[in-house]
């Protein structure tokens, strides 16, 4: 692997072309090693700094993807192949990288918050902040196609909607979270879901149909329910509202579309793509009998998801700090992978 150093990057801008969209006459060659694989955010071999990895199921490093010489990496985001990563360095750079041809592309200099790949891979949209003035942020889409515009809002998630022409935020202010349809071409924004009473957080996209998960939280009593959002009508239909203080989040649906799998009050579970059949898969799907886990004390979650993962076969997630838990999603079955020596930040599986 070509190493080229942060400091190179930023002297550098633009000298590497981002692979995964560049013009070629033959198909992009495939990742140098098979599925499935895990990629891995964790701290290893450098005290309290993050780096990104690639594992197999049986818990054996395949390689190491960012240098030594980088500073602590945080993934923002992966594209649906699973061969181009985003990463932030040092919450003061983004970087892209394709693992097929093992080349590393500068994104922004400054902050990079969140970030999101198009579901066809062509593209990469960012909010990122400047150095002078961290409240200056600019919501850029770089590919095959560039747009850029300013924000000034407080974005705190990106998916870009179906058909990959506008983006979908969520955006927090006065102390709760709306969803807001961006035109990154033009000044053009608009409201998808917003009122006082409730917050909402984008989950996920339907990869076969134009369909939007949201999590609708009501802020008085505390129940979370999951919402599926029919585009480009908007047309809402609540799947399932659950008990109060029964938190939900991580929503994302199957490859083929037809099941939603999610964690409600810390249970991994899943259900059909319309609600029904729910069961619980790393225990007991919550009910309102059960004991309620109590509130925490720690700081409010801006974004609710980014911390399961869905493949074709497979979904994967922390199970602790040195292992991560990798479902099958035709048996329904559990089986944990130990990373032995990591603490782990983030996973995401590519099957």
């Amino acid at each position: 692997m070509r190493v080229i150093s942060s400091c190179a990057l930023l002297v550098h801008l633009g000298v590497v072309a981002w692979a995964g969209v560049s013009a070629q006459a033959e198909p992009p060659p495939p990742v140098p090693w098979p599925k499935p694989y895990l990629i891995v955010e964790a701290w290893k071999d450098r005290q309290w700094v993050s780096d990104v990895y690639v594992y197999d199921l049986a818990g054996h490093e395949i390689k190491r993807l960012t240098a030594p010489s980088l500073p602590t990496c945080r993934i923002i985001a992966m594209s649906p192949d699973g061969a181009e990563i985003a990463f932030e360095a040092n919450a003061s750079a983004s970087y892209g990288f394709s693992l097929r041809y093992e080349s590393l592309w500068p994104l922004h200099i400054g902050r990079t918050p969140c970030a999101a790949f198009s579901r066809d891979g062509k593209y990469i949209a960012y909010v990122g902040s400047s150095f002078l003035n961290p409240h200056e942020q600019v919501l850029r889409v770089t590919g095959s196609r560039t747009q850029e515009r300013r924000v000034f809002e407080d974005i705190a998630d990106l998916l870009f909607a179906p058909g990959d022409r506008d983006l979908l935020a969520t955006v927090w202010h006065d102390k709760r979270a709306s969803v807001r349809l961006i035109d990154p071409a033009s000044d053009r924004q608009e409201s998808v879901f917003d009122d006082e009473g409730h917050s909402y957080f984008l989950q996920s996209v339907s990869p076969n149909d134009p369909h939007v998960l949201i999590i609708a939280s009501d802020l008085r009593t505390k129940v979370d329910a999951l919402v599926s959002v029919a585009w480009p009508s908007r047309q809402s239909h609540t799947l399932r509202t659950f008990s109060a203080r029964r938190p939900i989040n991580n929503a994302d649906y199957s490859r083929d579309g037809r099941h939603i799998l999610f964690f409600a009050d810390r249970i991994l579970v899943m259900m059909d793509a319309n609600g029904q059949n729910m069961v619980g898969v790393s225990g007991d799907a919550p009910t309102s009998e059960a004991p309620v886990h109590p509130e925490g004390c720690g700081p409010v979650m801006k974004s609710r998801r980014g911390f399961l993962s869905v493949g074709r076969r497979y979904a994967a997630y922390l199970g602790g700090r040195e292992s991560v838990a990798v479902m099958d999603l035709e048996h329904g079955e559990i089986h944990q992978v130990p990373l032995t020596g990591t603490q782990l930040r983030r996973v995401y599986i590519v099957d």
